[in-house]
């Protein structure tokens, strides 16, 4: 427990953490970093639930409106920044508490990460336009004739491929040179929500969805696509709940159908985000962000090393 350097809350969306954090902080010298991709970005505030400027008042909050929407932050981004903060709020007599529900970003702390290029969405099309234009197989194929260790990936990774496309033809380095750097992973040890009623999780999600409609999230996308000219590309306009609503204005289809659609995607999103949970390095799991996940935080935080 001496060398611990933060502490940290994970699970899927609408399970209470912010709550969670924001009760500890009333009692504990915490400062809270933000462990969410999409609480990055300025102005998306309502479809984020992001915390209210008053709860971020009330105790420090990190990583939250760092970037445009119109911007990139990649995971070994989070990683830089997230180190920096650590170190900053141990100086100051203080506890990191990490919190959110992006299961990437803790692994890639804990176990460390590859610190892969910023890439233009400029060069992000030409990977895609060369996967249509010479199919995986072939794109794959290019790789290999470029270097043989790109027979390590497989041809089928539509995903790897493309990110190891991107970085030749942008940069014209190789994947592996970055990937042969992994950094060391940070200590830490994380309490992990994870709900065993999917239905009582529904019914929150349901609840949350509709107050976010009522406090404006269409017109909230409407104002950022238009201050940040943002199309279905960018990063900000993939979270859930945005892309609906891009879609949705695209297509003028019923708010009826577009609350459904945004709801099964938010459902769906959980259910990811509980898979995360196995690779957390955390034996401590609670159904929700109740009594008893509030005590054993207490109980962390009561024992973490003072400096």
């Amino acid at each position: 427990m001496k060398d611990l350097k933060f502490i940290g809350i994970y699970g899927p969306t609408a399970t209470g953490k912010t709550q969670l954090a924001l009760s500890l902080a009333k009692k504990y010298p915490i400062e809270i970093i933000s462990v969410d991709s999409a609480l990055v970005f300025k102005d998306m505030d309502i479809g984020t639930a992001k915390p209210s400027k008053d709860e971020q008042a009330s105790v420090p909050h990190h990583l939250i409106d760092i970037i445009c929407p119109n911007e990139t932050y990649t995971v070994g981004q989070f990683c830089l920044d997230s180190e920096i903060l650590i170190k900053e709020i141990l100086s100051r007599g203080k506890i990191p508490l990490l919190v959110g529900g992006t299961g990437l970003y803790f692994e890639a702390l804990l176990k460390g990460y590859t610190h892969l290029p910023v890439i233009s969405d400029a060069d992000h099309q030409k990977a895609i336009n060369m996967m249509a234009e010479k199919g995986l197989k072939g794109a794959h194929q290019y790789l290999l004739d470029v270097d043989s260790r790109f027979c390590g990936i497989n041809e089928n990774d539509r995903q790897r491929i493309h990110r190891a496309l991107s970085i030749y033809l942008s940069k014209g380095e190789i994947i592996y040179d970055y990937w042969d750097k992994q950094t060391t992973g940070q200590n830490g040890t994380i309490l992990t929500i994870r709900p065993t009623c999917r239905e009582t999780l529904k019914v929150r999600i349901n609840k949350r969805l509709g107050k976010m409609l009522d406090a404006g999230l269409i017109d909230e996308t409407k104002m950022l696509i238009k201050k940040y000219n943002l199309n279905q590309d960018h990063n900000s306009m993939r979270a859930v709940g945005y892309r609906q609503v891009y879609e949705h204005l695209v297509s003028r289809e019923s708010i009826d159908q577009l609350r459904l659609k945004i709801y099964h995607a938010t459902c769906q999103y959980a259910k990811r985000q509980t898979t995360w949970l196995n690779r957390c390095q955390s034996s401590t799991y609670f159904e929700s962000c109740d009594e008893k996940a509030l005590k054993n935080l207490e109980l962390l935080l009561g024992n973490f090393p003072k400096t």
